[in-house]
């Protein structure tokens, strides 16, 4: 007998693309897919403590990051009235599929627009302590500078692809950042990544993570 199927189940983006092993470990880095994460972009031109945005308490600043109050959702400042709500990935969760429909409903508006972005972007998590030599060297920032004041947010190019990255406070050496981009090249971000870790844990062992 088949097994029910969830049909709000997104497939994997690098599944899809053909590419079989999603994990990735490199001495002193690791790279994960995240699968089916929950993605609602918000743009609005009310201030966040206005109406209806209030309630959520969406962080004002670029760049800032914040655990919505009462939400099981992260919330990123990519630029001023701009927003990328993140839930948990299905797969760890019990996230009820109609999230996106929710929060249009109670925060889309003339001045406010609510969009599904879980089926247009991937999510790759990269760990480690020669995380910042890796994402550092395939962009213009300084992720190992860049953490001092905390979990924050950043977009940036990786070679031809935008990616929104965001860095997570990781536990003693570890740290961690996840990867938004579209799913369209994800494959090639995956690639990218991949055939760059063996540098990056050479020059982290070379050089630790603060050169």
């Amino acid at each position: 007998m088949n097994e029910p199927h969830d049909v709000h189940q997104r497939p994997s983006a690098l599944r899809t693309a053909g590419i079989r092993e999603r994990r990735a470990d490199v001495q002193g880095l690791r790279l994960d897919e995240i699968e089916d994460p929950a993605l609602v972009r918000v743009h609005s031109l009310e201030a966040p403590a206005d109406a209806g945005l209030a309630a959520l308490a969406l962080p004002g600043q670029v760049g800032q990051v914040a655990q919505l109050s009462g939400e099981n959702l992260t919330a990123l400042c990519l630029a001023p009235g701009e927003w990328l709500l993140v839930g948990p990935a299905r797969a760890t969760s019990n996230r009820p599929p109609d999230l996106a429909a929710r929060l249009q409903r109670e925060l889309a508006s003339e001045l406010t627009a609510v969009c599904d972005q879980s089926d247009g972007l991937a999510a790759i998590r990269v760990s480690g302590r020669a995380a910042p030599w890796l994402l550092g060297k395939l962009s213009c920032l300084d992720f190992a500078r860049g953490t001092a004041a905390g979990p924050h947010c950043a977009r940036t190019r990786m070679g031809d692809a935008a990616v929104i990255v965001h860095y997570h406070a990781g536990s003693g050496e570890e740290w961690v950042f996840d990867l938004y981009v579209d799913r369209s090249v994800a494959h090639w971000l995956w690639k990218l990544l991949t055939d760059s870790a063996p540098h990056a844990a050479e020059l982290n062992e070379d050089f630790g993570v603060f050169a």
